[in-house]
């Protein structure tokens, strides 16, 4: 076999992997393929961790590390949930104080970097030295507590499909999550 007829059936055969992991989009607008939840969660984790100061009007109060994100999907769900650890700590507090926050979130698509990320995460839930917060907070009191893990989540990407050879990023007409997975949609 020579060296054009081994590109011919790599690519005959790249193509048809394709196509056989593809859907039709519910919503007509082309072929649509789900990316693996272990794939972008294990891409999105290598960011971590992150350290963010928090001020308020100049007087910086203490410091936040964001750790061990994990992104998961629910089945029936049309958001993604998210887990994530984080430690505070200032002067008052050297060894600091952990715990985690849950979030639920959608996606988007920026078609000029071909990155993935959430969008308006919601917090679902804080826990506090193992001690969860949730039932006990009100809505904005959630996110209050929430709102630095979240915008400081939301401004990253959590996947770039330049990372994966096989996907052809111009002809994305969608990026959405369908019953807990993460699902794009090709058309023309």
């Amino acid at each position: 076999m020579n060296r054009r007829d081994f590109l011919y059936f790599s690519g005959l055969a790249t193509a048809s992997l394709i196509l056989a992991g593809c859907g039709i989009d519910p919503q007509g607008r082309g072929y649509s393929v789900n990316l693996p939840m272990w794939m972008i969660s294990k891409k999105f984790a290598e960011q971590f961790p992150i350290k963010q100061e928090l001020t308020y009007g100049g007087f910086k109060y203490g410091t936040i590390e964001i750790v061990d994100p994990k992104l998961l999907g629910a089945k029936g769900k049309d958001k993604m949930s998210l887990g994530v650890g984080f430690k505070f700590y200032n002067m008052f507090l050297p060894d600091g104080i952990s715990g985690s926050v849950a979030l639920n979130s959608g996606v988007r698509y920026d078609s000029t970097t071909t990155n993935i990320f959430l969008v308006k995460p919601e917090v679902e839930d804080v826990t506090v030295q193992n001690v969860s917060l949730g039932q006990f907070l009100t809505g904005e009191v959630r996110k209050a507590i929430g709102i630095v893990v979240a915008e400081t989540i939301e401004k990253r990407p959590i996947y770039n499909l330049k990372e994966n050879k096989s996907m052809v990023s111009g002809f994305i007409k969608g990026i959405d999550i369908r019953d807990g997975e993460l699902v794009l949609t090709f058309g023309l």
